[in-house]
């Protein structure tokens, strides 16, 4: 499948719009990578092809032993309704380098919570930490087959790179 890459300037400080129902906050609690691979199952369940579930070790090569990896650059975004406390509603992950470039990294959401702001959240939040830190172009990637993904970056001023 195609990859393509999108990115955007910041030319000011991202105001971060809360969403309903949910809270944001950093990654690091004892069950949060297992709720963040039932949410990657869910989120991609219609987008990618049937193959065996992600584990705990996909999720720590994925995620936890990159090298740019830092729990307080990971959000989650847990639902105010009270549900389990291990079901998560979304997440997105900021890769800082050693230029003025931030990577986005897996923005999800789960299917029963899209179309409520909180993908726009979390890329808000995302690009307001990376103004914070004087990073002020964004990349991140998607699959171009994943035309309601292309459509969202677009809107939000992501341009092909």
């Amino acid at each position: 499948m195609p990859v393509i890459r999108y990115q955007k300037t910041l030319e000011r400080e991202p105001v971060v719009a809360p969403a309903a129902n949910v809270r944001l906050r950093t990654f690091g609690r004892p069950h949060d990578a297992t709720a963040w691979l039932l949410l990657r199952q869910g989120a991609l369940a219609d987008q990618i092809a049937c193959g065996r579930a992600w584990q705990l070790a996909d999720f720590r090569r994925e995620l936890l032993d990159k090298p740019w990896f830092v729990p307080g650059h990971f959000w989650l975004a847990e639902p105010m309704n009270g549900l389990p406390p291990r079901q998560l509603a979304g997440s997105i992950a900021l890769q800082l380098d050693d230029s003025n470039t931030a990577v986005v990294h897996w923005l999800l959401v789960a299917p029963e919570y899209r179309r409520r702001k909180i993908a726009t959240n979390l890329l808000q939040l995302a690009e307001s930490t990376a103004w914070q830190q004087q990073r002020f172009r964004l990349r991140l990637e998607t699959l171009s087959t994943w035309q309601a993904a292309c459509r969202f970056y677009h809107a939000l001023g992501y341009e092909e790179a």
